[in-house]
C-alpha cells in the first residue's frame, strides 16, 4: 500500500456516524421545542394583551396563561374587560378562566374551530342616569374582542357557574338583580358541514 492511498472507514462506523448526525440533529429540535415551549405563553400573552387593548372604550387585564399542546389549547385565567369611559364600578365581563380548545372532531369536515369554555363568567350591566356611567355593551366591539382573542372561529361555547347582573349604583336604593349559578352551552356557531346550509345554533342553559 503506497502512502498516498487513503484508507476507505468500514461500514460499521459510517452507520454510527450517521446515527450519531441524526441524534445531534434530534438533539438539537427538542432543544429548539423546549425554548418554543417556554416562550410559548409569553407570546400568547402578549398577543392577548394587545387584543384587548384595541379599543379606547373597553379595557381588559388577563392573569396566567397556560398553553396545552396535546389538546391544541390555551387558557387565560382572571379575564376582566372594563368600560374606560364614565364611573363604572364593575367590569362588563370577567371569567375565572377561558379555554380555547380545537374541536377535534370538525376535523372530519376540513374545518379548523374551537370549543370555548367559559368558568365562572359574570357580565354586569349597570343603569345610571349618563350614558357613560351605564353600562349596556351595546355599541362596544366586546364580543368581538372576544372572538379575537381565538386564531380560529369559535363553534361552540360552554358556560359554567355564570352569572348575569343588572345593577344600578346611583339610585336612591343601590340594587343588584341577577341570575347565578348560569350553565349553558351553545353549539353550531360556525358552519363545519355545508356551507350552503347551515345547521341551526342551538342552546341550553340553566340558571336560579
Amino acid at each position: 500500500m503506497s502512502g498516498n492511498e487513503r484508507t476507505e472507514p468500514r461500514p460499521g462506523v459510517k452507520k454510527h456516524h450517521r446515527l450519531r448526525k441524526l441524534g445531534y440533529v434530534l438533539l438539537g429540535l427538542i432543544v429548539l421545542l423546549c425554548i418554543a415551549r417556554l416562550m410559548l405563553p409569553s407570546f400568547v400573552q402578549k398577543y392577548v394583551n394587545r387584543t384587548l387593548d384595541r379599543n379606547e372604550m373597553y379595557s381588559g387585564t388577563i392573569g396566567q396563561v397556560e398553553i396545552h399542546l396535546l389538546r391544541g389549547a390555551y387558557s387565560i385565567r382572571d379575564i376582566k374587560l372594563s368600560k374606560t369611559t364614565g364611573n363604572v364600578p364593575v367590569p362588563f365581563f370577567s371569567a375565572k378562566r377561558v379555554d380555547f380548545a380545537v374541536q377535534w372532531n370538525a376535523l372530519i369536515h376540513h374545518r379548523i374551530v374551537v370549543r370555548v369554555v367559559m368558568q365562572q363568567p359574570e357580565m354586569n350591566f349597570v343603569d345610571a342616569p349618563t350614558e357613560e356611567d351605564s353600562q349596556s355593551g351595546a355599541g362596544g366591539p366586546w364580543l368581538q374582542m372576544l372572538r379575537d382573542l381565538s386564531p380560529f372561529k369559535i363553534n361552540s361555547a360552554q358556560i359554567q357557574d355564570g352569572s348575569v347582573h343588572f345593577r344600578a349604583y346611583q339610585t336612591p336604593k343601590p340594587f343588584d338583580v341577577y341570575l347565578s349559578q348560569l350553565n349553558a352551552s351553545i353549539e353550531n356557531l360556525s358552519n363545519i358541514r355545508d356551507d350552503t346550509t347551515p345547521l341551526n345554533a342551538t342552546v341550553q342553559a340553566s340558571a336560579r
